[in-house]
């Protein structure tokens, strides 16, 4: 029954399982991306300076820093070799683009604390909550998403005398586009069935194979072992995320991809996978040379 369907037969079902995953993981995470280019842009340097004047009516100042991209590595040194190493490496500090103005100085807190601060958001026109295991606030409107933290901050003189400032810190950023979920969905759906199909055609391929097929067995063995774990956070986050209760800040199905220990072994499976398909896909030499006898 496998076989007339043109599927793996039984003994190759391991291998067919594990690549439908990754392909289910990487096309969902795909589609995700593409849902997310209709994304709203980020507000103004002007509309986030009035939204944090509002919010804390006594500011004295603030601080502006902006990264427009919708998701970017946060990270300070930004120059050509820290970027070509993060792009291969990976980093655990990929976060939503986000507008910030930073109110230096402010104690622990506005004037009134934060109960106060929460009641001029929800004046206007946020709703408030609680981001999970923190005390910091983060609030919604419309198309957007912000936080509020206090951070401690040393300054040249304060790193040497032993004092620090706390900055309150307003981020905002996009929420996540109505159609996100569905076309990670449909995408995770998409990329299972090719997936199933590919398996199919591989192990077909293997066994009118000679050497070739032996070296595109392993390296498709080893491609799927190394894209196992990214592949399976990637697909325990779709699930998870949307059951998350509460507002949560925006979270990319293909945020697994890009961190730390996992991306680089993804890359190396990705590498190994693609190699694979080339042996099969290219011309039987062995058979032409029996042939050619």
């Amino acid at each position: 029954m496998v076989g007339r369907l043109g599927l793996p037969e039984p003994r190759a079902l391991p291998g067919a399982l594990a690549l439908t995953l990754v392909l289910a993981a990487l096309v969902g995470s795909l589609a995700a991306w593409a849902g997310w280019q209709t994304a709203e842009p980020l507000p103004s340097d002007e509309q986030a300076v009035a939204a944090a004047a509002r919010a804390v009516p006594d500011q004295a100042g603030y601080e502006l820093r902006r990264r427009d991209a919708l998701f970017v590595y946060d990270y300070a040194g930004d120059g050509g070799v820290e970027r070509a190493v993060r792009a291969v490496v990976g980093d655990d500090d990929y976060v939503p683009g986000y507008v910030e103005v930073t109110l230096p100085d402010r104690g622990n807190g506005p004037a009134g604390g934060w109960g106060r601060l929460a009641a001029n958001f929800r004046a206007d026109g946020w709703t408030v909550d609680r981001l999970p295991y923190s005390d910091d606030l983060v609030a919604t409107r419309d198309d957007q998403v912000a936080t509020v933290t206090s951070e401690v901050r040393y300054d040249d003189a304060g790193e040497a005398q032993g004092r620090s400032h706390d900055d309150l810190v307003i981020r905002v950023h996009r929420t996540e586009p109505a159609s996100v979920p569905w076309l990670t969905a449909a995408g995770a759906l998409l990329g299972a069935v090719v997936g199933w199909l590919l398996a199919g055609w591989g192990y077909r391929r293997m066994r009118s194979r000679g050497p070739a097929a032996r070296k595109a067995a392993l390296l498709s063995r080893a491609g799927l072992l190394l894209l196992l774990p990214v592949t399976l956070v990637v697909l325990i986050e779709m699930v998870r995320v949307p059951l998350l209760s509460g507002v949560q800040l925006p979270q990319p199905a293909w945020d697994p991809y890009m961190l730390v220990f996992l991306r680089v072994p993804a890359l190396l499976g990705a590498v190994a996978l693609l190699a694979a398909a080339a042996l099969l896909a290219g011309p039987d030499r062995a058979a032409a040379r029996v042939s050619v006898r």
